[in-house]
């Protein structure tokens, strides 16, 4: 009874794998014929593209033979039996002359001598061509039906050929019909007739290259069903296999199942192990799949890559060098396969210690991804720099290959590294001068100030009664002067720490911070009698502290230029928006800042933002002409753009652009990168 049972069982068992076998003969034989039909569009579009390289060449000899003969106005040659005098040319004066050697000459007109021409073009190789004409002079150079409708399309439709594929008495023929112009050559000889529209017809037989193209065909037809049956063979070959596995396994289940009563322990290993094995075989054979699938893509992928790969085995030799090697060295693949040392041997007398102890390295120290810079010399005697990652390459049981190496052109790399550093190196040292400057301006500056100050001071009130009016008056202006000047020095201190003191971008709410800045002008806010309103605003990636000082600059000019009977109203407004200048991922925050002051002509929109511009004279409004450019500054900092708009009397409006998550590039980020 079990030895009837344990057949049906393997054949029920063996029905999923044949069915999946037959899945995949299937899915190959789809493959086969979709490449075999790419092939054979190859194919028939070659041919087509032979054949109209053919027939245009013919064409535009027999045309360039006809500017040729017509240009002359004819050619003489000798009269006899083939090349009679031309009936056609008799009210010609000049068709027939006599040599004083005694030799009868006879004009050929050209679409006479263009028909000997293709007759015996089309004797020697089979294509013919011919003049024909709508009105010929000659009945046998009038057109065939085909070569009737080009030249009927030809003039309706103003183009100069006609092509096409077609028949002539049964056999397939390419027939290309040129359109010639009518030039003063043409009459000479068809004055008389009027219409003379024409063209050099050419037909090229298209047997030899169908007949070609069709042993092509087979012959891949013959490859593809090879390849397809081999493939079968080979499918089938692998589920007899299979099969026979998972009898195997089925077998020693069997086997464990009948031992368990007597070792249950064991028998639970034993099983585990089993379970264990099978996946294991399960996951060799897809992964031999997969490498068998994947080799001819691993090949086309390495040969095309830009950078020169190779595969240099434990022992020194070149397994693999791709064709990218020949372009950057000048040095094909082969001689490097053939030649290990060749490597070595172009590499630039400065770097070859440097490369033979990689090598040397590498050979002993399997683990690790090695890299390093050198130059070689390529064979037409340049130097190139080539940046050169290596790593180990293992097989399936863990056995050491050899190591994969990756080069790279870095010449171009090179040469702008060393100009940026040289750039990097001025920058620096320009941004260190102007702290300097900041600094000494901050301190060495102010003190004479303060003394000024201090002094003027203590003239007006130790000296205030004896000294006049006009004193006194000189004395305010002093202090006054000082008193901007200190202003002046402040804005420029604080337009150069807008990049020298900055602090990592960190996620900010705009809306606090606009909040802080009007508690901070609370005072000026109820002096003017005015009020500021802040819409909802966004959370960017920002230094708060620079924020800070960008909206109390904007508010605090709403507040100043006012108009003198109308209560100052500022308007603070946010919203986020795609960049329109990205690829819609990037989002920008839009801030408004709105004001109802006096406003300013629309020209000045961009000269406000430059250093010391002023609208307005120091009587009539306080400030020192900074505190813009230092939001400009700040913002550009930032990432982001300050425009304004305005006109007189209708107020201003400043519009402040920054991307919701950092700048592109962060300067402190990338500080930590550069070290």
């Amino acid at each position: 009874m079990n030895d009837s049972a344990e057949p049906r069982k393997l054949e029920n068992l063996s029905l999923p794998i044949r069915r999946f076998t037959w899945i995949l003969v299937a899915a190959w034989a789809v493959v086969v014929s979709g490449l075999t039909i790419h092939e054979i569009i190859g194919i028939r579009q070659v041919t087509r593209e032979i054949a109209l390289g053919e027939i245009r060449a013919y064409s535009n000899k027999d045309s360039a033979l006809h500017r040729w003969a017509a240009s002359h106005h004819g050619v003489y040659v000798q009269a006899d039996e083939r090349t009679p005098a031309n009936p056609y040319l008799e009210d010609i004066p000049e068709r027939d002359l006599l040599t004083p050697s005694g030799r009868k000459l006879t004009l050929m007109s050209p679409a006479y001598m263009m028909r000997q021409v293709g007759e015996d073009f089309a004797d020697t190789y089979g294509c013919r061509s011919k003049m024909t004409s709508l009105n010929p002079l000659r009945p046998e150079n009038g057109p065939d039906a085909w070569e009737r409708r080009a030249l009927d399309e030809c003039a309706e439709s103003g183009v100069r050929e006609k092509l096409e594929f077609t028949r002539i008495d049964g056999v397939p023929h390419l027939r290309l019909l040129q359109a010639l112009p009518l030039t003063q050559g043409c009459l000479r000889c068809h004055v008389h007739q009027g219409d003379v529209r024409g063209g050099i017809s050419v037909s090229l037989p298209m047997v030899e290259l169908l007949g070609r193209e069709n042993r092509q065909i087979f012959s891949h037809g013959v490859r593809a069903g090879l390849l397809w049956l081999i493939g079968v063979i080979g499918l089938f070959f692998g589920d007899r296999f299979l099969q026979r596995r998972v009898a195997e396994r089925d077998a020693a289940q069997e086997a464990l199942q009948i031992s368990r009563d007597l070792l249950a322990l064991q028998g639970r290993e034993l099983e585990e192990v089993n379970v264990e094995l099978s996946e294991e075989i399960a996951e060799r054979k897809r992964v031999e799949a997969e490498i068998l699938a994947s080799e001819e893509k691993f090949r086309t992928v390495a040969d095309f890559t830009y950078d020169w790969e190779y595969w240099r085995a434990p022992e020194g030799r070149f397994l693999y060098v791709s064709p990218a090697v020949e372009r950057i060295t000048g040095y094909r693949p082969e001689e490097f396969l053939e030649d290990p040392g060749l490597l070595l041997s172009i590499t630039h007398p400065d770097h070859k210690g440097q490369l033979a102890e990689h090598f040397r390295q590498v050979g002993e120290e399997e683990n690790g991804v090695s890299m390093l810079e050198l130059r070689i010399i390529t064979r037409s005697g340049q130097e190139r720099w080539i940046g050169h990652t290596c790593q180990p390459v293992y097989g399936q049981a863990g056995e050491f290959l050899g190591r994969r190496a990756s080069n790279r052109d870095i010449t171009c790399g090179k040469w702008h590294e060393k100009t940026l550093d040289k750039f990097a190196a001025e920058l620096a040292q320009s941004n260190k001068d102007l702290q300097d400057f900041a600094a000494m301006a901050s301190h060495d500056l102010r003190e004479p100030l303060i003394l000024i100050l201090a002094f003027s001071e203590k003239l007006g009130a130790r000296y205030g009664e004896g000294i006049s009016t006009q004193g006194l008056e000189y004395i305010r202006r002093i202090k006054t002067a000082a008193e901007q000047m200190r202003e002046l020095i402040t804005g420029i201190l604080a337009y150069s720490q807008v990049s020298a003191k900055t602090r990592p971008f960190k996620e900010v709410d705009l809306q606090t911070i606009v909040l802080r800045v009007v508690a901070d002008l609370e005072v000026r806010i109820a002096e003017a009698g005015g009020r500021v309103e802040v819409d909802c605003l966004c959370r960017v990636k920002a230094d708060s502290l620079q924020l800070r000082q960008l909206f109390q600059n904007l508010i605090a000019n709403s507040l100043k230029y006012r108009k003198a009977d109308v209560p100052p109203l500022v308007f603070v407004s946010g919203r986020v928006i795609a960049d329109p200048e990205g690829d819609g991922t990037q989002e920008l925050c839009r801030i408004t800042v709105e004001d109802n002051g006096i406003g300013f002509q629309p020209e000045y929109a961009e000269k406000i933002f430059g250093f010391f511009q002023r609208l307005h004279g120091r009587d009539q409004y306080e400030g020192t002409g900074i505190g813009l450019a230092v939001c400009k500054r700040i913002v550009e900092r930032h990432g982001g753009t300050i425009t304004a708009e305005s006109a007189p009397g209708a107020g201003a409006r400043f519009i402040v652009t920054l991307p919701v998550h950092g700048p592109a590039v962060d300067e402190h980020r990338q500080a930590a990168c550069l070290e």
